[in-house]
């Protein structure tokens, strides 16, 4: 296994990423189109060798849609991943190995992946930061919830609205809170805010889509870590094709992709507890009826960059 990408081999330590690469287009949302990648050039002349480096480098820029392959393979190359688990110990793993053959993946590409998963994970669950809802959000939760209650508007009567509605805005410095209950006002409100965003495409616009962290992140027990951990695969698999057209008819996952998943808890020391290698997998069943409304949708990781909105 290699201790460090130098892209001497550009196409088989790409190869190597493929499977990190596809699990993080699940977290993110793809890039429309790359940024503009420019040389650095100095006045001193740069040696063959430098350049054809540096443009290896730059190539590596471009070969990937998303931020996340990227910050991954610095961690690993600075080595700041975990070290519970090594990749010797991995190989000599024969039930996981046995598996791996089974459901047809590469080992040292799925290598990667768990080094991801496990990084992922953590960066979320355990040292996440909690952040608030977008511009963006906040204001199509109103919207969402003032439209339905909307019944009729005419020149006459202005706005009828089925129940009672009170907007209030209270501003540091004024002793009391500025108070909107005229159902016409409300409706003029609403309309207006989700015309000019719907006119503005206001959805993609960043400074509409950024959650403010909060001063305070509160961690996730074991469990909910566990249950993610593992729900990444499971969604990685259902992103392969030749994996899912390998389960029965009517299977959400086959026993072979929950036990790899499961068994994987216990090889990342993530639990110690046995019931992980149970062929059943009861255990991993009980966590994903257990947890299968987890919302982390206000906690975002702590290292890597992240576009889910």
């Amino acid at each position: 296994m290699i201790d460090k990408f130098e892209w001497k081999n550009v196409e088989m330590e790409q190869a190597l990423l493929d499977y990190v690469d596809k699990m993080a287009q699940i977290y993110v949302r793809p890039v429309d189109e790359c940024n503009d990648v420019n040389i650095t050039y100095t006045t001193r002349t740069l040696s063959a060798t430098d350049l054809i480096k540096q443009l290896k480098e730059k190539a590596f820029e471009l070969s990937f849609l998303s931020n996340i392959t990227k910050d991954f393979v610095k961690r690993y190359n600075n080595k700041e991943l975990t070290n519970y688990f090594t990749y010797e110990e991995y190989i000599k793993n024969e039930e996981i190995q046995k598996l791996l053959k089974e459901l047809e993946l590469d080992k040292d590409k799925f290598w990667f992946l768990i080094l991801f998963a496990y990084d992922y994970s953590e960066s979320l669950c355990i040292n996440g930061v909690d952040v608030a809802p977008s511009a963006y959000e906040q204001l199509q939760t109103l919207i969402n919830a003032i439209n339905p209650c909307v019944t009729d508007f005419n020149l006459e009567n202005g706005s009828t609205i089925d129940r009672e509605i009170k907007i209030e805005v209270r501003i540091e410095g004024m002793k009391k809170p500025i108070i909107i209950d005229s159902p016409t006002a409300i409706h003029l409100l609403i309309d207006s805010c989700e015309t000019r965003m719907e006119e503005e495409h206001m959805e993609n616009l960043y400074i509409m889509n950024y959650r403010k962290p909060l001063k305070e992140s509160k961690s996730l027990k074991d469990s909910p870590h566990i249950y993610y951990f593992t729900k990444m695969f499971l969604n990685f698999f259902d992103r392969t094709e030749s994996i899912r057209n390998k389960r029965k008819k009517g299977a959400k996952h086959s026993l072979k992709e929950m036990e790899i998943a499961s068994r994987l808890v216990y090889f990342t020391k993530l639990s110690t507890n046995k019931t992980w290698l149970d062929i059943e997998n009861e255990t991993l069943k009980a966590f994903i009826k257990q947890y299968k409304n987890l919302d982390l949708n206000y906690k975002t990781s702590n290292i890597y960059t992240t576009f889910l909105i």
